[in-house]
């Protein structure tokens, strides 16, 4: 009677204690499969963000490119137009010495006659 009695009474501890162990792995497991949904979300996520940044890094290249034409293209049309402002003052020039040669060849016809 004795040995029934420790029987069942190792029985009893040994399912409590197969029970917990059970209980503690379902929540290892369950911890587990969490952060695996965790990282294969982060991980796409990661993925998507890093092809985002490779395109806003090759935009950003061909801005810097197309700044950089622009930056030409202007400073060429700068050196165009003073040159021709250039021009434009020799002429402006020559022509005002010109009407001062007239004015002055005018007045002394003008002298000439009176």
């Amino acid at each position: 009677m004795f040995d029934h009695l420790h029987m069942k009474l190792f029985r009893s501890q040994r399912n409590l204690y197969i029970s917990g162990f059970s209980l503690f792995l379902w929540l290892v497991m369950r911890r587990v499969v969490t952060l695996i949904n965790q990282l294969a979300t982060l991980h796409g996520t990661s993925a998507a963000l890093q092809v985002q940044a490779d395109r806003n890094n090759q935009a950003a290249k061909k801005y810097m490119e197309n700044n950089e034409r622009l930056k030409q293209k202007s400073l060429t049309e700068c050196e165009a137009i003073k040159r021709q402002s250039d021009g434009l003052a020799r002429e402006y020039d020559r022509l005002l010495n010109e009407h001062q040669l007239l004015q002055n060849a005018q007045d002394s016809e003008d002298k000439k006659d009176n």
